[in-house]
């Protein structure tokens, strides 16, 4: 029993980790390298096939979005807490899908994932294209042309390719 319990703390630990280190690749830090790694944590905390995972990633969505938009809190409370809520819903769905998968082509198929739940993000309901994973590289002059050829979410695709890559390796 203290085992299951510790391992559930470990993996909130590593996703609260993993949400806390995305928020440092967008404004106002700029540090666009964090992007490539900023999600192994997370996916050091998903487990195959598990119910878990979805509040997993609602956990590094939370701090992730929380903080990202700590600046709404003042202007409006409820709704800060709302948005935050509905976005990190999107990053359970994604670990628990991603998991949920056959391992094997699972790295392109994650990317795949978080690419379609990005467009889901920015369209449904009046959409809400803020802090896509590819806006982080909008100061990175290597990728920022790629941007120019595949759109913003393909160069979130490249984005989650990488960690899922980094993950694996």
């Amino acid at each position: 029993m203290k085992n299951n319990k510790s391992s559930l703390f470990s993996r909130l630990l590593l996703s609260i980790i993993s949400g806390v280190l995305f928020v440092f690749a967008f404004p106002p830090f700029d540090i666009w390298q964090i992007a490539f790694f900023a999600l192994i944590p997370l996916l050091a905390a998903g487990k195959e096939d598990d119910w878990q995972n979805f509040f997993i990633g609602l956990i590094a969505g939370i701090c992730f979005y929380s903080i990202s938009f700590f600046w709404l809190y003042r202007l409006a409370g409820p709704v800060y807490l709302l948005l935050t809520l509905y976005l990190s819903i999107y990053w359970g769905i994604f670990l628990y899908l991603v998991f949920a998968l056959p391992e094997r082509g699972r790295i392109f198929t994650a990317g795949f994932l978080w690419f379609l739940l990005e467009i889901i993000v920015s369209y449904l309901l009046t959409g809400f294209p803020w802090l896509l994973a590819g806006l982080s590289q909008w100061n990175n002059p290597y990728l920022i042309k790629i941007a120019g050829i595949f759109g913003i979410y393909g160069l979130s695709f490249l984005v989650i390719l990488c960690n899922f890559t980094l993950f694996y390796s």
